[in-house]
């Protein structure tokens, strides 16, 4: 979700609360449907949000259990290639060669398969490592990592799936509360611009959220605050 979307989904929410508490609003005829249209659609960004926002906090955790797959496995492999260097195993030392680009070139799954197949190879040498600092407790804890890899797997696919989704979705929610704001409820407002220009001031203020180029935070929560003190509307960063 990019800035200028969340000042619109920040804009839309503060509007609405407007045109839902101020006594101005109740007296224009035929908005007060219009307005519960508008807000049905709100609370269904509002839900794409959230989820947008636990999926990316899954990817992030797929990125954590990789990484720590990613740091074992070259450390254990960078042990066992200095092994196999002194000890003229050029085989063994070609395969353990390893350095960050050859997870970063390779999908997912290969990634974890390819770090299940360097524990194997360095397993029936564990015997000799134990000087290098590479014991059988350390491999017990690189499988284990690995394992945390592999289990991460089919929950990220469903994340990626999902936030893939929830965005079209929301980007077309969007869009239609932008419709909804400037064809249904803008009209049926802009007479109060002469009748109750006090009113239609703080409506216009509300609308403005929409060209401002970044979004002002709640002090220490990263909540965008809708200007005079509309309602918060939850960050997916």
């Amino acid at each position: 979700m990019n800035t200028r979307q969340l000042n619109k989904i920040e804009s839309h929410v503060a509007t609405h609360d407007l045109l839902t508490t101020a006594p101005e609003a109740a007296g224009i005829k035929s908005l007060p449907g219009k307005v519960t249209a508008y807000g049905e659609n709100i609370g269904a960004i509002l839900k794409l949000v959230d989820l947008q926002t636990r999926r990316t906090a899954d990817i992030a955790q797929r990125e954590v259990s990789f990484g720590d797959m990613y740091d074992v496995t070259l450390t254990n492999t960078g042990i066992a290639l200095s092994y196999a260097d002194e000890k003229e195993i050029p085989g063994l030392a070609d395969q353990m060669r390893m350095v960050p680009s050859n997870f970063a070139k390779a999908r997912l799954a290969i990634r974890v398969r390819l770090a299940q197949q360097l524990h194997d190879a360095v397993l029936p040498i564990v015997p000799d490592l134990v000087d290098y600092g590479l014991t059988a407790e350390t491999m017990t804890d690189w499988q284990k990592k690995i394992d945390a890899a592999a289990a991460a797997l089919p929950a990220v696919r469903a994340a990626t799936a999902d936030k893939k989704a929830a965005t079209a979705d929301l980007n077309a929610a969007v869009r239609k509360a932008d419709r909804l704001e400037r064809n249904q409820i803008r009209p049926l407002v802009l007479p109060l611009k002469k009748g109750n220009p006090e009113f239609y001031g703080r409506y216009v203020a509300r609308r403005q959220v929409l060209d401002r180029p970044g979004v002002r935070s709640k002090p220490g929560t990263g909540t965008p605050v809708p200007p005079d003190g509309g309602t918060p509307v939850p960050t997916a960063t």
